[in-house]
């Protein structure tokens, strides 16, 4: 397996000494170019490298210790979606969440007095709904009371009306019946003169 290697921008100038110091005076700390930072290991000091000679990055930390405490990783990459986050106070739309900030209380007794006037609202309306079922009831039980106090009598007539009616076809037949016989036989008579 090949050892990991860390490049700096020191490796990348060759410097090998003391780092060169920046326009405010104070030496510049190296940054880790590269997904590793553990310490590079070869065989072969020296060594020339596309980007640069390759040196000992031991040797480098034995002899600037105090620089092996300012490294520093590199900045995380930005997403690589368009969209920025906007930087600065938030806007009136989202409420800021500070945790030394109290959470307001919420109104339990506004809730409570909206939930009671709906209430209220809605027992109203069955109020009103039940009223109107038993103005309905009622109306049903008068229909049906009147059923034995006028239909039973009415019907009654009406069956007495038809029993009559019948009675008076079978009369009338039974007269037909009485008759034709009459002259069937008046005829037989006749019949037997000749």
């Amino acid at each position: 397996m090949e050892p990991e290697h860390t490049f700096t921008t020191e490796t990348l100038k060759g410097d090998t000494g003391n780092p060169s110091p920046t326009s405010s005076g104070t030496p510049s700390s190296p940054t880790i170019i590269g997904k590793h930072h553990q310490t590079m290991e070869t065989s072969q000091r020296g060594q020339t490298h596309p980007i640069g000679p390759l040196t000992d990055s031991r040797q480098n930390a034995e002899a600037r210790p105090e620089q092996r405490s300012n490294l520093s990783m590199p900045p995380p990459p930005r997403p690589v979606s368009g969209l920025v986050a906007q930087e600065g106070p938030p806007s009136q739309d989202t409420p800021s969440i500070q945790p030394d900030r109290e959470i307001d209380s919420f109104d339990w007794p506004g809730l409570q007095a909206r939930h009671d006037q709906v209430m209220g609202e809605f027992a109203y309306r069955e109020r009103d709904i039940m009223d109107e079922f038993g103005n309905l009831c009622n109306y049903f039980r008068v229909w049906a009371s009147s059923l034995p106090e006028h239909e039973q009598p009415r019907s009654s007539k009406r069956l007495k009306t038809q029993i009559e009616f019948v009675k008076h076809k079978e009369h009338e037949l039974e007269a037909k019946r009485v008759h034709y016989t009459k002259v069937v036989e008046a005829f037989e008579n006749a019949l037997k003169l000749f």
